[in-house]
């Protein structure tokens, strides 16, 4: 799906910061009303912090919500986003409500022109099972980056752990807390200390280390191969 038309690449440089639940529950989630998005969204309100909820129970609504949707939010309140996506998930990328899977390099590629409007900014919070697992995203040797941190979980939280988590996260973070600070609140009031975050920046150069450092492990090993056949080969 396109990114819509006049967007021009940024808006409007605004300092101002709201956060943007996407939230795809799964169907029994639904029928049994248990919405980790909703209750996040109210706890922020009553914190005076501005949130918008968009539930998305399949692919074509969850690129609306990520893209159109999120666009006309920004521009009426003149804000930038955080992004917090609420689905159930593994260590290979996260489920719709529809059972639609969409692994890490799938969401990558979707949210590469959101971080590109927001110039690089963009703060993914993964609230899902093995969500920290999100950071492959940035594990490419690509130029362009999914989000500039990622904030999540690499175990299997409970809702209720991880929506707690989230909105002690979201308070100390807009009493301007760093985000170290914030994520130390958020393992203190969840009790579970697997709450992290990382920068798209030190993943990208840790993997690029990691990739190098394999290829020349490579091409030692068959240096080494050519020169013991070359030898048995003079002997």
């Amino acid at each position: 799906m396109a990114l819509p038309e006049g967007s021009k690449g940024k808006v409007n440089s605004a300092p101002h910061v709201f956060v943007y639940i996407v939230e795809s529950p799964s169907a029994a989630d639904l029928l049994n009303g248990v919405s980790e998005g909703h209750l996040i969204k109210e706890s922020l309100k009553l914190a005076g912090i501005n949130a918008v909820y968009s539930l998305a129970v399949d692919y074509s609504s969850f690129l609306k919500a990520i893209y159109s949707r999120l666009h006309e939010v920004m521009v009426e309140l003149n804000s930038i986003p955080i992004l917090h996506l609420s689905a159930h998930g593994d260590e290979s990328g996260i489920e719709l409500t529809d059972k639609r899977f969409i692994n890490w390099n799938e969401l990558r590629s979707l949210l590469i022109p959101l971080n590109k409007i927001l110039q690089g900014a963009l703060i993914l919070c993964m609230s899902s099972c093995s969500g920290f697992q999100g950071l492959k995203m940035a594990m490419s040797e690509g130029k362009e980056d999914p989000f500039m941190a990622i904030v999540g979980n690499a175990g299997t939280p409970k809702w209720s752990d991880t929506a707690v988590a989230f909105i002690a996260f979201y308070h100390r973070l807009f009493k301007r807390a760093s985000l170290p600070d914030a994520i130390n609140a958020m393992c203190i009031a969840s009790g579970d200390n697997g709450f992290t975050v990382e920068f798209a920046s030190t993943a990208k150069k840790e993997w690029i280390r990691f990739v190098e450092k394999q290829r020349w492990a490579h091409v030692a090993k068959e240096l080494e191969k050519y020169l013991k056949e070359l030898s048995l080969t003079k002997s």
